[in-house]
């Protein structure tokens, strides 16, 4: 609470454990106006009390815990019934809540990874460390937790040798008192923030050694080999101010095409100003809003704009039709639109089959509509902006679309739970290249594993031309591919100063990667980590993958068609299909997981054949596992598949195929394709009298009447019978095996 200042006095503040004269509140900071006379005064008779509190608090020398006293604020003295040192937490009748602290700090300290264990240098000074341990009261003087703090003797430190530059700026005291006096005049709102367990995120450049602290197995011989400041060491302040300063003024994001650079925190000043825009037009939480654009630099700002306030994200693809768009956005009824000025025409024709009063958001110049600019302007209340806060984490963050097992898409939720994905880094800075559009899950998947791990986006939407080649122009670590997009590096002449030493790992995924492709892309990125990936929509989530370590890399040279290993957090068997009899390893069936990472359901859709009776989620995928636990995907149970980026409805095909007067029955399935995952096959049953048809004849039949993607690329195989599974449905899993064994 702030007293107005009536006349140029100098003040100090004090602790008050009740209500005072001027009817402070108990336990808060004031500010008291005095005298310059009774401040010194105050000081004085302060000092004499303190020397005498201090006289009789002081250990005994026999007291073996610490030989360094501690001086504490008069509300400590008042409570000083806690620990004095590690070993004395083990007598107490409290001492299981001491011993929770202990580990949830010891747990704090492995989760941000600030040592190491190693051998003890031969000529390294070995620093100690004591623990400090503290409990929290409410306002009400009731303790609310006990803590326990891990610190270093930072005082045994020596210049040079363990520290240079300790320097790090502070707010000056009478800085803040004059903010909140403004802000109280003007009648402003004041949020704090407290970064938890701050000065852990620092980067210790100085090479620091440390025993073992109490509370940690002691290993003989070994030492803690510093990695990230820790608390008491005099650097500590210094390390957390540039982590911080790195982080807000580092870039973020660049453009791939036009190398427009952006930082994060002007990122998040745009996330803040459009988030304001769209909710003075009206958007509110758990409406929906969505995108018609590609992967650039306004789709990410739009996408977490929308979570700042509540709203659902659902975006669709700008190379649809207008009546592909209307049966999407129609499940969704978006209260706003963002288009890209390319897609502006599209989404006028759309706007139109929705009734016409859908507002659109253009990206770029627009004389019609909204242009995106606008949104970006300031705000005079942009510093005060509070973020909604979920009333649930089960509330809906984006909707993607899939194909599901209908042969029309269906509205993937995914929630604050399900998208709790916990990103492992080990502290490095790195950089991705992003192609994922925002109508994939995958481009919210790495929305936020950039975001919170600080890495920079390299952001790329088109691949014609030899675009892909330009990733060279950037040091990027790790990039994630279709097979389709990766054919892009063959088609196009490597630039003659070409350099990506700094790629450490190009993971193929979206579709099925044969093992001779995989070695091609292997031998063109000799220094690079080449291998496959598999994630489904409906799993916010990589599902399988080869961690970076070298058993994983000899699996991976020795197996690399495989996906990799289970990875944390998810549950995995494999199942025949038939029988719903668990299979072990290198029996062929379908994979089924279990999951915090899955999604919530599809979006006003039912599908109660979603999960088997145990709860299992199907992927509709078919799989198998090895001896050494590296899976495998070798095709679809569900009817639908992908040709390159584009989902095949088998049914679409096979109606137009029973509409021909030769055939009797018929069934489309992929065929794999080391470029494209699968390309459309039709398997045919005649007639009893038509055996003169060819399937030539077949082919063109088709062809002429369904869209390009649908075209018959796999060609068409023929059979005199199919096989049927009990529920009386074609199986094709087993018309696959007839066409790979060459039976068909």
């Amino acid at each position: 609470m702030l007293i107005p200042i009536q006349k140029p006095r100098k003040t100090y503040f004090k602790d008050l454990e009740q209500e005072g004269e001027n009817g402070f509140v108990e336990n808060v900071d004031v500010i008291e106006d005095v005298s310059e006379n009774s401040i010194i005064e105050n000081q004085q008779e302060t000092t004499e009390e303190e020397n005498e509190s201090n006289a009789e608090a002081l250990p005994s020398p026999n007291n073996q815990c610490d030989e360094m006293h501690l001086r504490r604020s008069d509300r400590e003295r008042k409570r000083p019934n806690v620990p004095e040192c590690y070993g004395d937490i083990f007598g107490r009748e409290d001492k299981d809540l001491w011993i929770k602290a202990v580990e949830d700090e010891l747990t704090s300290k492995e989760k941000n990874k600030v040592w190491k264990i190693v051998e003890k240098p031969g000529l390294k000074k070995i620093m100690e460390s004591r623990w400090i341990f503290s409990i929290k009261y409410d306002e009400n003087g009731v303790a609310k937790k006990h803590k326990g703090r891990l610190v270093i003797k930072g005082y045994l430190q020596n210049h040079v040798f363990d520290y240079f530059e300790t320097y790090a700026p502070v707010a000056k005291l009478t800085t803040i008192r004059v903010l909140l006096a403004v802000g109280i005049r003007l009648g402003y709102f004041f949020q704090q923030l407290d970064v938890k367990t701050a000065f852990l995120h620092g980067d210790l450049k100085e090479e620091i050694y440390m025993t073992i602290p109490d509370g940690v197995t002691n290993e003989e011989n070994k030492v803690c080999k510093l990695i990230k400041s820790l608390y008491g060491l005099k650097q500590a302040p210094r390390c957390w101010n540039e982590k911080l300063n790195s982080y807000l003024l580092q870039i973020g994001f660049v453009d791939g095409h036009t190398n427009k650079e952006e930082t994060y925190e002007n990122f998040l000043k745009r996330c803040v100003r459009t988030a304001i825009a769209m909710k003075n037009r009206g958007i509110k939480p758990g409406d929906f809003v969505s995108m018609c654009t590609v992967n650039d630099m306004d789709a990410g700002v739009v996408y977490i704009a929308a979570i700042f306030i509540g709203a659902i994200t659902a975006n669709v693809d700008p190379s649809m039709s207008a009546e592909e768009i209307v049966f999407f956005l129609r499940q969704v009824l978006p209260k706003m639109v963002f288009a890209r000025q390319q897609s502006e025409g599209l989404m006028e024709e759309v706007v139109r089959e929705l009734g016409g009063q859908l507002p659109l958001v253009v990206f770029g110049g627009t004389k019609k509509h909204i242009p995106f600019t606008e949104f970006l302007q300031r705000y005079d209340n942009e510093n005060v902006f509070r973020v909604y806060e979920a009333n649930s984490l089960e509330e809906t963050v984006f909707v993607s679309f899939s194909s599901g097992t209908t042969s029309r898409p269906k509205g993937i939720c995914h929630t604050h739970s399900s998208m709790r994905v916990r990103y492992h880094n080990n502290g490095e800075s790195k950089t991705y290249a992003v192609f994922n559009p925002p109508w994939r899950s995958l481009f919210n998947r790495w929305m936020h594993e950039t975001i919170l791990n600080g890495f920079k986006r390299i952001v790329f939407y088109r691949f014609n031309i030899g675009e892909l080649w330009k990733i060279s122009n950037y040091k990027v670590d790790f990039m994630l591919i279709s097979p389709v997009s990766s054919e892009e590096f063959f088609k196009y002449q490597k630039p003659q100063h070409f350099d990506l030493e700094n790629l450490k790992r190009l993971l193929i995924g979206g579709n099925y990667t044969s093992k001779d492709y995989l070695l091609k892309l292997q031998k063109m990125f000799s220094k690079t980590i080449v291998c496959p990936s598999y994630g489904q929509s409906e799993i916010f989530s990589t599902v399988a993958a080869f961690p970076e370590d070298q058993r994983s890399d000899k699996l991976r040279r020795e197996f690399p068609t495989s996906i990799g290993l289970a990875k944390d957090g998810i549950s995995y068997k494999v199942v025949d299909t038939e029988t719903e009899e668990i299979l072990g390893p290198n029996h062929h069936g379908e994979l089924r997981l279990k999951t915090k990472y899955l999604m919530k359901g599809y979006l006003n859709y039912e599908s109660p054949d979603l999960f088997d009776s145990d709860g299992w989620y199907r992927t509709g995928d078919l799989a198998y596992y090895n001896e050494q636990r590296c899976f495998f995907i070798i095709g679809r149970v569900k009817d639908t598949f992908k040709f390159g980026n584009l989902h095949i409805y088998p049914r679409e095909i096979e109606e137009v195929l029973l509409s021909h007067r030769s055939i009797q029955n018929a069934a489309v399935l992929g065929l794999k394709d080391e470029i494209f995952g699968y390309l459309p096959t039709a398997v045919v049953q005649l007639n009893d009298k038509e055996h003169s048809v060819k399937p030539e004849e077949i082919i063109n039949y088709v062809n002429t009447r369904v869209e390009d993607k649908n075209r018959l690329r796999g060609g068409v195989k023929f059979v005199k019978e199919f096989p049927w599974t009990h529920t009386l449905k074609i199986q094709k899993s087993k018309l696959r095996e007839w066409i790979e064994s060459g039976v068909i």
